[in-house]
């Protein structure tokens, strides 16, 4: 998930799949776009996650990306 302390920013829009989830949001005219990401160390597993990812995010701008990559 995704926390958001900074009062200042609004959540204006949200996404989830099996691995990830990720908050839009805006302060004035400025949008970011949070993600918080699982890839399991499974590679079926962190395809999907991928390919589900890339469906969903092909209208995200100025995004920012962390979690749990488990990457070898």
């Amino acid at each position: 998930g995704v926390l958001i302390f900074n009062e200042d920013w609004i959540v204006t829009h949200t996404e989830r799949g099996d691995n990830f989830a990720m908050v839009r949001v805006t302060k004035g005219e400025t949008s970011l776009d949070l993600v918080s990401v699982y890839l399991p160390p499974d590679h079926k597993r962190a395809t999907e996650t991928l390919r589900q990812l890339r469906l969903v995010a092909k209208d995200w701008t100025n995004v920012v990306c962390g979690g749990d990559f488990n990457c070898t």
